[in-house]
C-alpha cells in the first residue's frame, strides 16, 4: 500500500500520523478480519517491517514540500495456534485518517 499526494505549506503543518480502523478479527483485535471462503486468518498492516495496532497512530513522519508517500505493507497471518486455516477467497477492508500537526 502506497500513499502518495502533494503538500503545500509546510510551515505550519509539519507532521502526519496515519490511524488504521475497519472491522478486526473476531480472535486478534490487531487484525483485520476477513470475508470469504477463507477464514482461521486476519491481515496485518506494517510499517518500516512493525506490526500497526488498528486504531493506534503512527509515529509522526515528517511531511516534505512538494510529494510525500507513506510506504505501508500487509500480509495475512494466522488468527492462533488452535485457529485452523481455510483456504479460499476472501476481502478485508481498512480505513485510514491522517491527522497532520
Amino acid at each position: 500500500m502506497k500513499s502518495s499526494w502533494s503538500s503545500g505549506d509546510t510551515t505550519t503543518l509539519k507532521t502526519v500520523k496515519t490511524t488504521f480502523s475497519g472491522i478486526a478479527s473476531s480472535t486478534n483485535k490487531d487484525l483485520l478480519g476477513i470475508a470469504g471462503t477463507a477464514s482461521g486468518a486476519g491481515v496485518a498492516i506494517t510499517y518500516g517491517g512493525q506490526p500497526i495496532k488498528l486504531g493506534q497512530a503512527t509515529a509522526a513522519q515528517t511531511l516534505n514540500t512538494g510529494n510525500n508517500s507513506l510506504n505501508f505493507a500487509a500480509y495475512l497471518q494466522g488468527e492462533g495456534a488452535s485457529a485452523a486455516i481455510v483456504p479460499g477467497d476472501f476481502t478485508a477492508v481498512a480505513d485510514f485518517t491522517l491527522a497532520y500537526q
